[in-house]
């Protein structure tokens, strides 16, 4: 295989990244421009009591269990969930992966914190918080990284679980996991749903850019061998 065809396989393989950026920015601009507030505000609501917008609905322990699956995308959290599944994929001498896993995320979390600067969009006002908030809001972090970390994780994982089965089942419980995270946001009154569903496209946009990582490490190849020492 010719350097030439791998560089332009890398090059068509950004092109998800790339749509997925583009929708994500075609959303903000709706949702600068206010087209979301009806529906954002219709769907944080509809998780409070109908008399009372402070008091969540649901059980005593639901609360509870909310906040522990938001925990689970705090970037604390997440941080220690690579540094382990990178100690896993290094003992399984998976190291590209272990690299890529760990550059991609950290990356990630910060274009996030970027994003969320140059937004700048308020928090949501007309509930109470269930957690404590401490930057901007659009894009949700938590939705973004956890989708960034979760699915990175999932497709790292590949070299070492080996079956289609397995490998859809590991995508599959990184999206459900994303999912419950985001919603999770949206229970806790700290973020707008358009925030959720926005940190959800740019994760996956992120998650994109491993597609190019099967090309550039054939290009390492394909030039070792042309260029052996």
């Amino acid at each position: 295989m010719s350097i030439r065809l791998i560089s332009f396989q890398r090059g068509f393989k950004l092109a998800p990244s790339f749509i997925l950026t583009g929708i994500f920015l075609v959303f903000w601009s709706e949702v600068a421009k206010g087209y979301f507030d009806a529906i954002d505000r219709t769907i944080l609501l509809a998780f409070r009591s109908p008399g009372n917008s402070d008091i969540l609905i649901g059980p005593d322990w639901l609360l509870q269990v909310v906040r522990t699956i938001s925990f689970l995308g705090d970037s604390t959290f997440l941080l220690l969930v690579i540094f382990a599944v990178s100690f896993l994929l290094i003992a399984n001498k998976a190291y590209y992966n272990a690299l890529l896993l760990a550059a991609l995320s950290l990356s990630g979390f910060w274009a996030v914190s970027l994003l969320k600067d140059f937004f700048g969009r308020p928090r949501p006002s007309i509930v109470e918080y269930f957690s404590d908030p401490s930057s901007a809001s659009f894009p949700s972090g938590h939705a973004a990284n956890s989708t960034i970390v979760y699915v990175l994780i999932a497709l790292a994982l590949f070299t070492v679980v080996s079956g289609r089965y397995g490998r859809f089942s590991l995508i599959c419980c990184a999206l459900i996991l994303a999912a419950l995270i985001g919603t999770s946001r949206i229970v806790l009154g700290v973020h707008w749903p358009s925030d959720v569903l926005g940190g959800w496209i740019f994760g996956l946009s992120w998650c994109c850019l491993w597609l190019v990582s099967d090309a550039r490490s054939e290009l390492w190849a394909v030039s070792y061998h042309s260029n052996p020492r």
